[in-house]
């Protein structure tokens, strides 16, 4: 029979995640500490519901005040630079997509909570690592990928007339006629961190368009498949959406069509989630899919957040503990669960859930391209590491080879023309030999019937 900690402060020495669960509370910690957390307003706002719940049952077994403080998500960078530059500010931050490589320095090292949460869950996908590794040292916790898809009214649709655009000139016809109904088209244009960024990137990536040569150092924006996708881009805007998006951010489209003022948008889950739970007639008629292919296929782009604890907090030890705890599956279930597949998990473990379970037998519909193409600006080079299956596409995994400059890593299909890195002099190198496909998913997304309906 094991012995448990005869003191507290043997408890709170181990109190990793092992102690953590063999206690069945969070570690005790000085009586009237506070602990400031800031993240961004979820687009799922029962999802906020529930953690500010864990924070709190945390806060009373640690003995300690957990606050939350929730932002607009295109506000976070600048509050994180004024933190760092001030010395002073919340404990946690949670720090969107690749960023927390920009502020390594400025950050505790958190690779006893990653490789805890990791070694408990199966392992972290590398597509969440590349965002919060420095060399061997984690300076964030992946909390979830966002998902993502193109959401549209399926019954206006169908009311002209018309399918789901299967090419872009179907989807340049239907956008062209639903505009003409006074139904157009939406997207967020503006200057925000996520949802133009699902757009832009894939539609250059789609017409053949890249920063950067095979050879790493060319720049070859300026050519014309760049061109060609920004000219094709501008008769969209004019033709097919509502014009007013070129000042929306992640917000707008969202309330746009949960409003009924326009008939298509790239999102995540998070407008079907509130369709479901108050427009009922929105829900009802809303379906999903897949960008058409373009001339050099089909791609996407997917948002992370990630856990930071930062280093002019005075309260480091309960910080980690607090992500230690909120990452725990007893928490984190159902978080995940509340998200409804807005949030999908880092760590392989989730493959056997459920809900992912659920999600993999019913697959996405969508043309036969088994492929995806997604972007991070990384901290470094990349070589690629594996293909995951993705539903109806493949996800590029990378892993970290070398450097330090700030690039964009890009990549193809085929994984051998091994090309496209941007803002940095460095050689992305595919090697075919180390490719190898694996039949567990990690990005995918909604559809009605998911739901048994």
């Amino acid at each position: 029979m094991s012995s448990l900690p005869s003191s507290r402060r043997e408890f709170i020495a181990t109190a990793g995640i092992a102690g953590i669960l063999a206690a069945g509370r969070a570690p005790a910690h000085a009586q009237g500490t506070t602990l400031h957390l800031l993240q961004w307003s979820h687009f799922v706002p029962a999802a906020d519901t529930l953690f500010d719940a864990q924070a709190k049952e945390f806060g009373k077994q640690a003995g300690a005040e957990i606050r939350i403080e929730r932002i607009n998500q295109n506000d976070i960078q600048a509050r994180v630079t004024a933190a760092v530059q001030s010395g002073a500010g919340a404990d946690i931050i949670i720090i969107a997509n690749n960023h927390p490589l920009l502020y390594e320095n400025s950050l505790v090292d958190v690779t006893d909570v990653a490789e805890e949460v990791g070694s408990r869950q199966g392992g972290w996908y590398d597509y969440a690592r590349v965002n919060c590794m420095v060399g061997n040292r984690w300076v964030a916790v992946p909390h979830f990928i966002i998902a993502w898809a193109v959401t549209y009214r399926e019954d206006w649709l169908q009311a002209e007339g018309l399918r789901y655009p299967q090419t872009w000139d179907e989807f340049r016809a239907a956008g062209k006629r639903m505009k003409a109904k006074g139904k157009p088209f939406g997207q967020a244009f503006g200057h925000s961190i996520n949802d133009p960024n699902n757009w832009c990137y894939p539609l250059v990536w789609m017409w053949g368009g890249m920063e950067v040569d095979k050879d790493g150092r060319t720049v070859v924006l300026n050519r014309k498949a760049t061109v060609d996708a920004v000219k094709f881009n501008n008769v969209l805007w004019k033709e097919c959406f509502d014009e007013g998006g070129l000042a929306w951010d992640d917000s707008n489209n969202n309330r746009a069509f949960l409003s009924s003022e326009i008939s298509l948008t790239g999102n995540a889950p998070s407008i079907y989630v509130a369709a479901r739970g108050k427009f009922p007639d929105v829900y009802k008629g809303t379906n999903h899919g897949h960008y058409p292919p373009g001339p050099a296929g089909r791609f996407y782009w997917l948002p992370a957040w990630n856990s930071c604890v930062m280093k002019y907090g005075k309260n480091q030890k309960l910080a980690k503990d607090f992500v230690r705890y909120y990452m725990d599956r007893t928490r984190f279930d159902p978080y995940f669960e509340t998200m409804d597949t807005f949030g999908i998990p880092g760590t392989r473990a989730y493959k056997d859930h459920p809900l992912w379970r659920k999600i993999q037998q019913q697959g996405i519909p969508g043309s036969d391209d088994r492929f995806v193409r997604s972007c991070y600006a990384c901290l470094a080079s990349y070589i690629v590491d594996k293909l995951l299956i993705a539903d109806a596409a493949y996800l590029v995994i990378l892993k970290k080879r070398s450097g330090v400059p700030m690039a964009k890593i890009f990549f193809d299909r085929s994984g051998a023309q091994g090309y496209k890195s941007v803002f940095s002099e460095l050689v992305v190198q595919v090697d075919d030999d180390t490719t190898q496909v694996e039949n567990d998913v990690l990005y995918t997304y909604h559809e009605k019937k998911w739901h048994g309906e």
